[in-house]
Formats: structure tokens, sequence, C-alpha cells
């Protein structure tokens, strides 16, 4: 995956983090475990905001994974994965995944720069 597409796809992803999480709230449907904790039963585990955070969440590792393979930075999928458990499970931990999809940027955007430098000695 390119870097442009990897920036455009991530961003949109992380700003939809936040948009879901507004949108459902202002409807009054709790987001979070640790919002309705032991108010659900069997086929009601997750609410529909829940389910749309799990998607983009979903997409956000998707392109991590596509990221890892071009800069050979394997770890960076657990990135978006610790911020969506954070998210859905502990969302009272309100800045762990916000840093950690931050990170996950940062870390995605960087190329392989040691390819590169050697790559440049040799021309």
């Amino acid at each position: 995956m390119s870097t442009r597409r990897f920036v455009l796809i991530y961003t949109a992803m992380f700003a939809l983090t936040y948009l879901v999480r507004y949108l459902f709230l202002s409807f009054g449907i709790p987001v979070g475990y640790s919002f309705n904790a032991g108010t659900y039963a069997g086929e009601n585990f997750f609410t529909p905001a829940e389910l749309c955070l799990l998607a983009v969440y979903g997409v956000m590792v998707y392109c991590c994974v596509q990221r890892a393979a071009v800069t050979g930075r394997t770890y960076l999928l657990f990135m978006p994965l610790t911020a969506g458990i954070f998210d859905l499970f502990f969302s009272l931990v309100v800045f762990a995944p916000t840093t950690l999809n931050l990170l996950g940027f940062v870390f995605g955007v960087l190329g392989p720069q040691d390819d590169d430098i050697e790559l440049r000695m040799h021309v």
C-alpha cells in the first residue's frame, strides 16, 4: 500500500472513530462496554455503535497489515487492534485509543528508510 493511500484511508477511519461515537451518543445510544455493562443479553451483545466501531477498526487493521508488508514493520497492526480493544471495552480510558491510533499513523507513514539509504549510496 502506498503512503498516500495509507494516509488517506487511515485518517478517514481515524476521524470516523470519533464521528461514530458522537453520532450515536447524540441519539442516546451508549458506546462501549463500560457504559452499558450488564444491560444486554445473548444476541444483543454489541450495540449498533459498537458494530460500526468494529468495522472501522477492522479497516484500520487491514490498512496496517497492508502497510506493514511494504515497510517491514509487522508490529504495526497491533496498534489499531489494541486501540479498538480500549475503545470498545475500556472506553473510560480516554486517551489510550487516540495515542495508539496516532502511533499507528506515524509508524505507518514512515517508510523503509534503511533500504532507501542503501540504494542511494550505490547509485
